[in-house]
């Protein structure tokens, strides 16, 4: 009995290999995968569950299937690198998570004993209203700490675990025969 899940098929064709590979604007030794490309890829990939195996189709012009390898390692060393972007992304929003947190709780504590000094000064209903807008504004400096540690990371964690299935992703170079027009 075979457990392994079938893999979720993305098609791309492309004119040529030369188009689908970004030779000239990388610094790299290696081909880069083209902007466009990988845009279609991964938008593509977006509609199956996001820890399916992959695999990517790729149609080309025949005399183009010499290049097999070549677009293989540029559409995995692509996604590899996304994957690396995505997970310092992901660092990025958790520390500044926590500084935001810290930041907000020292901010809150500070309006609250504030409201508390001028209640216990006065008394009066003037100081009861600058208690409640103490609370109200040091709950509002918590609104960011909680959207970056409750929200923000979701879209880039489900981007990272994209991108690594896509580095691994079966690519499969198919011929496309030529019509004569």
């Amino acid at each position: 009995m075979n457990n392994a899940s079938p893999a979720s098929a993305v098609s791309v064709e492309v004119v040529s290999v030369d188009l689908l590979l970004d030779r000239d604007n990388t610094p790299f030794t290696a081909a880069g995968l083209h902007a466009d490309v990988a845009t279609h890829i991964l938008e593509h990939a977006k509609h199956f569950p996001v820890r399916n195996n992959f695999r990517i189709n790729v149609s080309v012009p025949e005399q183009d299937m010499v290049h097999a390898e070549e677009v293989q390692l540029a559409i995995h060393h692509h996604f590899k690198t996304a994957e690396i972007h995505a997970a310092r992304e992901l660092s990025e929003i958790w520390r500044d998570g926590r500084i935001a947190t810290m930041i907000g709780l020292l901010f809150m504590s500070s309006l609250l004993a504030i409201g508390q000094l001028v209640t216990s000064i006065t008394g009066d209903e003037i100081s009861r209203l600058v208690t409640e807008s103490m609370t109200v504004f040091g709950w509002v400096s918590m609104w960011r700490p909680a959207e970056l540690l409750l929200y923000d990371h979701w879209p880039v964690r489900r981007n990272r675990i994209l991108a690594r299935q896509l580095a691994k992703a079966e690519v499969v170079l198919t011929p496309r025969h030529e019509q004569a027009r």
